[in-house]
């Protein structure tokens, strides 16, 4: 097993190099779950909570870490992936726990208020969050389609993969060409993937416990047949936190017709086309960095400014 976390860490140095992040990794300890969660540090100044997709670890957020200095990322291995303890629902259901997840985070990093940066689940569990402890969180930028919000439900094929079988068979798929196939599959270009990234991605995948974790969030949230949980626009319309939606072009886990009325029915978002796919700061981090960069820099809340959704690229 040994072996297996050092092609891991191997792989992650890789990444952190190609993209030029010098971030620290350390173990933080949750006492009131009594789990040990991993993350990695980068930058200076207001502190930011990034939260992953479905499957991702803490360092492919490495190119976005790279365009954001100024702000001090606090990426997450959530519990299941990357160097954290296992998943465990413990009796609660996965947007239960994953707020009381990130509320342990906020506490563990000193107690004041945070923002959140999500993707996919992780951007779901921040506005799950946001609406649970509003006193908390200063800015939510949610990057990709965030599953189960409104009436969306997620894409027949990861309602496929709900079914446990399923999911473990097409997790031990190991070839570089795999990894590419799964990325066209959101919406991404063949090739969006740097060769440290495809690595780093198909490392994480042989780590202990990433299958369960996978398919314990994935089979928390949704069956075959429909969503186990949800985001609905009566909870949306009473947030009142800043929040950035940044969507891909072809995002295949939601159609920007979602985050648009997102955006109508919330009092404080605003909603920005950049780069492709369900992961768009691999297409295109410098721009997704400069407009997450600009909205921390903005201290106005974003309604004042948006005009609806707006597919402008610079």
């Amino acid at each position: 097993m040994d072996g297996v976390r050092e092609r891991f860490g191997a792989a992650e140095s890789e990444v952190l190099a190609a993209f030029g992040v010098a971030a620290t990794s350390r173990f933080i300890d949750l006492p009131r779950s009594g789990r040990r969660v991993r993350i990695l540090e980068s930058g200076k100044g207001q502190t930011v909570l990034v939260l992953p997709g479905l499957g991702a670890v803490a360092s492919f957020w490495a190119p976005l870490m790279a365009e954001l200095p100024d702000l001090r990322l606090v990426a997450l291995d959530r519990p299941g992936c990357g160097l954290s303890d296992p998943f465990d629902l413990r009796g609660d259901d996965v947007r239960t726990w994953l707020v009381k997840l990130i509320e342990e985070l906020r506490e563990a990093l000193g107690g004041g208020r945070i923002s959140l940066i999500g993707n996919s689940i992780g951007g779901t569990a921040a506005l799950w969050y946001a609406m649970a402890h509003p006193e908390g969180v200063d800015r939510v930028v949610l990057i990709g389609a965030p599953p189960y919000v409104l009436d969306h439900q997620a894409p027949l094929p990861m309602r496929i993969l709900s079914i446990p079988a399923i999911a473990r068979r097409a997790l031990k798929a190991s070839s570089e060409k795999d990894v590419d196939v799964l990325f066209q599959r959101m919406g991404h270009r063949s090739g969006a993937l740097s060769p440290e990234l495809v690595r780093l991605v198909l490392a994480a995948r042989t780590l202990p416990g990433y299958a369960d974790g996978y398919i314990g969030v994935l089979h928390g949230t949704t069956t075959l047949f429909g969503r186990r949980v949800s985001a609905p626009a009566a909870e949306l319309a009473r947030l009142k936190t800043p929040t950035l939606l940044i969507w891909g072009d072809g995002d295949t886990h939601g159609a920007v017709e979602t985050g648009r009325r997102m955006v109508a029915t919330m009092p404080n978002a605003s909603l920005e086309m950049r780069g492709q796919g369900h992961l768009p700061w691999i297409d295109e981090p410098v721009a997704c960095g400069k407009l997450i960069a600009g909205f921390f820099q903005n201290g106005e809340d974003v309604a004042a400014h948006r005009s609806g959704a707006r597919d402008v690229r610079p």
